[in-house]
Parts: C-alpha cells; sequence; structure tokens
C-alpha cells in the first residue's frame, strides 16, 4: 500500500529523536531504564502537548535530557 503523504528524506526524524532520547536517558544498554525513560517522556510530552504545544514539549523534552544526564550521567537506572 502507498503512503497517503509523499516520501521524503526526513519523514519520522521526530520518532528518532524521541527514541535516542529514551535511551540515552535509559542508560544505553538497559532496557529497565530505557522503559522507565520512555515511560516518563511519553507522559511528559502528552501533558505538555496537551496544555501548551508540541514545539514547547519537544524543547522540554531536550532540556530534562540535559538535565538527568548532568545529574546521573550512566542513566536514570544503573546498569544491572
Amino acid at each position: 500500500m502507498a503512503p497517503i503523504m509523499s516520501v521524503h528524506p526526513y519523514m519520522g526524524h521526530a520518532v528518532v529523536w524521541t527514541a535516542f532520547v529514551v535511551v540515552i536517558v535509559g542508560g544505553p544498554g538497559n532496557i529497565k531504564g530505557s522503559i522507565l525513560a520512555a515511560l516518563l517522556f511519553g507522559f511528559l510530552t502528552t501533558v505538555i502537548t496537551t496544555l501548551l504545544d508540541s514545539t514547547i514539549a519537544a524543547l522540554v523534552n531536550a532540556l530534562v535530557m540535559l538535565v538527568l544526564l548532568a545529574i546521573r550521567p550512566e542513566g536514570v537506572a544503573r546498569h544491572a
């Protein structure tokens, strides 16, 4: 089946950015940390998008990632 929209090289960059943030914050190689980070960022994105705007939600996600990595560079859950 063909897509409804045209195909271009930048399709899905928002999804890739979110996945990158989740894996980095969760801790590379740590599935439990990535699941915890996915729940955190999913909830955060939903609340901010509902109350404000999706662009602001992306900015807040980036800021939360930077703060969490400054506090815990190994990720939210330590590697088992």
